[in-house]
């Protein structure tokens, strides 16, 4: 698959899909990545822990490989203490977010990290805070050995216009872009 060979090739990679490709592509994605990552870092942005848990499970997967963070649920409720999950306070702080992501890269040795969807964080954050969360990722010691895949939902609602600014700012730093057509 081209797209698992260029998680390996690129150490920040953009992935581009539609919501009708979602679920099916990244499935496909977490899939090859089990087979040779030892632990994958797994940000909850757009479904909560819970919701994305079940849904792994239902599709085969053992959440043994499994570290999330969680930055919807303790916006709603308080959840109770899952060993393979942080639950983060609020869905906009990106310095919180940073920090979690910096344990679970040090202490459960995440060697990938899917952001599911980062686009999402638009619904919190203006578009300049989000590609300087993002670049700070990218040039932090901490994360320079681990691959970071950033999906992005292609959007045509009233967000398209920062949408745009998203993708062309984070473009400009990714290593690779790949906009998976239908």
């Amino acid at each position: 698959m081209e797209l698992f060979n260029e998680i390996f090739e690129n150490k920040f990679l953009l992935v581009l899909l539609t919501e009708q490709q979602y679920e099916k592509r990244l499935s496909e994605m977490i899939k090859n990545l089990e087979k040779d990552h030892k632990t994958i870092c797994y940000i909850c942005l757009s479904r909560p822990y819970k919701e994305i848990a079940s849904s792994l499970q239902s599709a085969g997967f053992s959440l043994d490989k499994f570290f999330f963070i969680d930055v919807l649920t303790s916006h709603y409720k308080k959840p109770a203490n899952i060993d393979n999950c942080i639950f983060l306070q609020d869905p906009s702080g990106l310095a919180a977010l940073q920090y979690a992501i910096a344990k679970a890269v040090s202490e459960k040795h995440c060697s990938v990290i899917i952001f599911d969807t980062i686009s999402s964080l638009l619904m919190y954050e203006q578009t300049h805070d989000i590609v300087r969360f993002t670049h700070q990722l990218t040039i932090e010691e901490t994360y320079k050995d681990t691959n970071k895949v950033f999906v992005i939902l292609k959007e045509s609602s009233s967000l398209a216009e920062y949408y745009e600014t998203l993708v062309k700012d984070m473009e400009m730093f990714s290593d690779k872009k790949i906009d998976i057509a239908d």
